[in-house]
């Protein structure tokens, strides 16, 4: 049974355009409004036959002659592969359409019950009706599908160097880093809420030490006031209130329902999409498992120059006194909990004690309009509480985390995929490989050139096995965190260049790199760069990919390029959902590697 779009007749050349870089079809309430209405009660008995990365199921409708070409394909929410149903037509395209589910006749066995009540309609997760160990067997098959289909690989290579998906033990509460939009409806008439905007009042006593002593007042909400700050419902900014996200990480969670208590209390106001009016249009709060420590971004519809009115004091010190219970709380029920459990009802213990170390505003009147949720305009960032970052570790390494800076999502996953990175570059292929690892890092690696790098993080994990360390990357602010990165953590041997990896001179990177690592965005790496690298001729490639479809097109250039592939690793670095991040290792054709030994 096929579990990839592309292997469904007709849907390549409509879905998946010649770039082989475009996403799914965009099925959701804002797309059906551009599609043509299907006709009255055009309903279909169907077998699910592949899942997309959003969770659709997907089948094929034969033509009327039963000519499966001649047909069409059917994208429906909420069905699983192998599943019979009865569903209604409500939108069409040329060769596809959106139905929906109106009777389920067959039952996949790796259907289960979401979790989360408000699954249905959050855009949060996409995979709560799937096991997730299919989950993480559909993420290989999809990795494997867009190496062969796209990649133009051998099938029977790729499914024999293609590993068993990287999950999680515990695949729950793993986000460190939540954007929750925050809503109100807010009317020109609605002075006293709007005049909220108008002037900030600087807190001198910003700075003062957060008092722990006395639970925040109760809160008495506003009946008329529709406030709240939850998450995106699918393809729409409706925001969907929820009492606990299993995805964020807890403490993130505590922020969240501390700051709209507080925001209740205290009247501050909301943003209105609508209307344009209004305070407070999201909540960012990032957290650093392994310290503990917290950072909380408040992004306003205002401009630096008018400043805006904010009880400081108050809200850092409800906000510390709240997480210090919640962590006591999660903590108690942790040791409580009943081990035979489904995992969802069990929390996880806390890491470390939860501390707020930072508070920043983020001025962005005109973000949501320009698809950004915060601004990444440095002078529009202003530090209200605390450090300007927090720090966090992976593996050996400690790193700042600052309110603009990229640092990835699940941290305990993370530390797996760099753990491959590091392995694939050793030459490590094997469990026995790895634990023959000698404690004491030895350079073996004579020169790496980190690509997309970031703020240094692959790269720094694996500075103390090669000599010499170079990473490009086109964000100057990355680039200072790399910098920063390094000397806190003692490397000396690391150079990073603020440049377009296409464009950056051929003097400052090694002449022939032994070692080339890829971490490009998802539209993967650009085709000038590709070439050079072919040109660079380094003895291996390891490529760190968010997108198997732009994975395949550029491993087809790469193998073309007498480069050959050595080891394929998918990691689940966000369960519940269609993403994979995957690491393949390519090593020249010509070369006799003793890696090849332990394949």
């Amino acid at each position: 049974m096929p579990n990839d779009i592309s292997s469904i007749p007709g849907t390549e050349s409509e879905i998946l355009p010649d770039t082989n870089t475009a996403p799914l079809p965009n099925t959701g309430s804002a797309a059906l409004a551009d599609m043509n209405p299907a006709a009255e009660s055009e309903t279909y008995t169907v077998n699910i036959e592949a899942l997309t990365t959003e969770g659709q199921g997907i089948a094929r409708i034969p033509g009327l002659d039963g000519d499966a070409a001649r047909g069409f394909t059917v994208f429906c929410e909420g069905l699983l592969p192998g599943e019979e149903a009865e569903v209604r037509i409500v939108s069409r395209k040329k060769s596809y359409a959106v139905a929906e589910c109106i009777n389920l006749i067959t039952s996949s066995l790796d259907r289960t019950t979401p979790y989360c009540p408000v699954y249905d309609a959050c855009g949060g997760c996409t995979l709560q009706h799937l096991s997730y160990d299919e989950q993480l067997r559909l993420k290989r098959e999809h990795v494997v599908s867009c190496l062969t289909r796209i990649g133009k690989q051998p099938a029977d290579t790729i499914e024999a160097l293609t590993r068993p998906t990287l999950g999680m033990k515990y695949p729950y509460d793993y986000r460190n880093h939540m954007q929750y939009p925050i809503g109100e409806t807010i009317t020109a008439t609605s002075t006293e809420a709007s005049d909220k905007s108008a002037a900030l009042a600087t807190d001198a006593s910003a700075t003062a030490a957060p008092s722990e002593s006395a639970e925040p007042a109760a809160v008495t909400p506003v009946a008329a006031r529709d406030f709240k700050i939850g998450l995106y419902g699918k393809k729409t900014h409706t925001i969907v209130p929820h009492n606990t996200c299993r995805l964020a990480h807890p403490a993130c969670e505590s922020v969240r329902r501390m700051t709209e208590r507080f925001c209740l209390e205290k009247g501050i106001p909301g943003y209105d999409e609508q209307s344009g009016l209004g305070l407070l249009r999201h909540l960012i709060v990032r957290i650093a498992p392994h310290t503990g420590e917290v950072l909380i971004i408040l992004v306003i519809n205002s401009v630096p120059e008018k400043p805006f009115e904010f009880p400081i004091k108050e809200y850092v010190s409800d906000i510390s006194f709240r997480l210090e219970k919640d962590r006591k709380k999660l903590a108690r029920a942790s040791q409580d909990a009943d081990v035979t459990a489904a995992p969802a009802a069990a929390p996880a213990a806390p890491e470390k004690p939860w501390k707020l170390k930072s508070l920043s505003v983020n001025f962005n009147p005109t973000g949501v309009r320009q698809g950004q949720v915060i601004s990444p305009r440095g002078q529009n960032q202003r530090l209200l509480f605390g450090t300007p970052q927090i720090t966090d570790r992976i593996g050996a390494n400690k790193f700042m985390i600052s309110p603009l800076s990229f640092f990835q999502v699940n941290s305990l996953q993370t530390e797996k995929l760099y753990d491959t990175v590091r392995d694939f570059a050793l030459g490590n292929l094997t469990p026995a490989a790895v634990a023959a690892m000698p404690e004491t890092p030895q350079i073996t690696i004579t020169s790496i050139l980190d690509l997309y790098c970031g703020a240094g993080t692959i790269g720094l994990h694996l500075a103390r096995y090669t000599g010499q360390l170079v990473g490009v990357e086109s964000n100057e602010g990355a680039i200072l965190d790399a910098r920063k990165n390094a000397a806190q953590n003692g490397v000396t041997n690391a150079t990073f260049i603020t440049a377009k990896v296409e464009e950056v001179p051929r003097s400052e990177i090694p002449y022939h790199p032994t070692l080339v690592i890829l971490d490009p965005p998802r539209r993967g790496s650009d085709p000038v760069m590709l070439a050079k690298i072919l040109v660079l001729n380094p003895e291996k490639i390891i490529y760190v990919s968010c997108d198997p479809a732009t994975l395949g097109r550029d491993i087809a250039v790469l193998t073309a390029g007498e480069y050959q592939i050595k080891a394929i690793q998918p990691v689940d670095m966000f369960p519940w959902t269609g993403h994979v991040e995957t690491v393949v290792l390519m090593s020249r054709v010509d070369l006799q590697l003793s890696l090849t030994q332990n394949l």
